[in-house]
């Protein structure tokens, strides 16, 4: 289990599009709030979570404290089936910092919903279907960004042409560093490419899967996150 840090050093990467399979969705909840009116954020932040109740309630801190203003991005967080009251925690945590906010401007836009069917494809799914946002940024629920995360990265989709921008991570272990973490896996974390010295990307080009945004119609393009495609590559 770790705790990792999401810089707000961001580098754009422009990515290519195939089909990852259908759009799949269906859970009540999702659809219930889809259909409601709402208004269309710059990014629509995805965390999916599990039985990690902490971990999660850390994440969402750390988006509390972003410099950008709250009226340009929106939270959804998409509870897994967690048995450890996650989603009552959650509940729980947005209750008590309602409470401290003074201002329109303070309020930010997070929903917190259920997806019943087991995997992080349905979830994200699921994420992706509640939210309004031109650019969704997925992040795992052990994930820390920094304060100027999201500012940052608005200014290199501004400034550039990419389609994917990919954070760079770091990790923090809290006991031993875990046996599949091996030297070659550290490209997957997450590295900066110069966007203007590359004209065709390599095949083989990754960033962590844990940090990473990319614009909605490029994700509509590719049919969203398939639930069949369940190997995982450079990890167990």
């Amino acid at each position: 289990m770790s705790i990792r840090d999401s810089f707000s050093h961001t580098g754009p990467i422009s990515i290519r599009t195939r089909s990852t399979g259908a759009f799949r969705t269906g859970a009540k909840a999702q659809s219930e709030v889809a259909q409601q009116a709402r208004t269309t954020f710059r990014f629509s932040v995805i965390i999916c979570t599990y039985n990690r109740r902490n971990l999660v309630l850390a994440a969402l801190a750390s988006l509390r404290r972003q410099s950008l203003p709250a009226q340009y991005f929106e939270v959804i967080v998409v509870d897994n089936g967690s048995s450890d009251g996650t989603f009552n925690a959650i509940q729980t945590y947005l209750s008590a910092n309602t409470v401290y906010q003074r201002s329109l401007e303070e309020r930010w836009s997070i929903h917190c919903l259920l997806e019943e069917r087991n995997g992080l494809a349905y979830a994200r799914n699921t994420g992706i279907t509640s939210s309004s946002g031109e650019i969704l940024v997925f992040l795992d629920d052990d994930v820390l960004v920094d304060p100027y995360f999201l500012e940052r990265l608005l200014a290199t989709y501004e400034e550039t042409q990419a389609d994917a921008v990919g954070g760079c991570v770091n990790l923090h272990w809290e006991s031993y560093k875990p046996y599949w973490l091996t030297y070659d896996m550290l490209p997957t974390f997450g590295y900066y490419v110069p966007f203007h010295s590359r004209t065709q990307l390599p095949d083989d080009l990754s960033f962590s899967n844990s940090c990473f945004s990319l614009k909605r119609q490029v994700l509509q393009q590719v049919g969203g996150f398939s639930p069949f495609l369940t190997k995982r590559l450079h990890s167990p």
